[in-house]
């Protein structure tokens, strides 16, 4: 589907940094947050944090065998305060991955819609996200009918936001989850 797909450096970086403090503080995790209901807290499991370290090490895998890691020249390019002021805002991996977009005439793979339209209004790079992926996938029968009302279903249980659902998905799901 990709001729060749990019990952800046400073992802790896974040990636193997989580996979270090998974290894150091893997007996007790937790999380507050807040969502539109409200504020929550969850504690991580053994399994919680053991499966997430599995996810992190397939995540490096994948990076390492089919993607190529780049630097981020074009950071070099760009006044430091404006790097900066959207560094506070994106992070370091989100505003290296438009940045590497950017530089490489690439589309920029992002599921957050903000990061989206910062990447399109202030960088002037193009977005695709999961969804979109999927569909061209159907609709080059690269999965089957079945294959994409699954992987629609997964991003509805992940709570992904912005979906177009068509008749059908619903179908799928009632006729596999009842």
């Amino acid at each position: 589907v990709f001729d060749e797909i990019f990952v800046p450096q400073s992802v790896m970086d974040e990636i193997n940094q989580e996979l270090l403090d998974v290894g150091i503080n893997s007996s007790k995790r937790a999380t507050i947050g807040r969502s539109k209901d409200g504020y929550y807290s969850y504690e991580f499991s053994d399994e919680d944090i053991l499966n997430h370290r599995k996810f992190l090490l397939r995540l490096k895998e994948f990076i390492t065998s089919k993607t190529t890691v780049v630097p981020v020249s074009e950071a070099l390019s760009i006044d430091k305060q404006r790097l900066s002021e959207f560094s506070k805002v994106l992070g370091d991996s989100a505003l290296d991955s438009i940045l590497v977009a950017k530089e490489k005439d690439a589309l920029l793979y992002a599921d957050d819609l903000a990061i989206n339209e910062i990447a399109k209004n202030d960088w002037d790079v193009g977005s695709i996200w999961t969804q979109i992926i999927v569909s061209y996938l159907r609709q080059n029968d690269l999965l089957s009918e079945n294959e994409y009302h699954e992987k629609i279903f997964k991003l509805v249980i992940a709570n992904y936001e912005f979906l177009t659902y068509q008749l059908g998905n619903f179908i799928w799901a009632i006729e596999h989850n009842s």
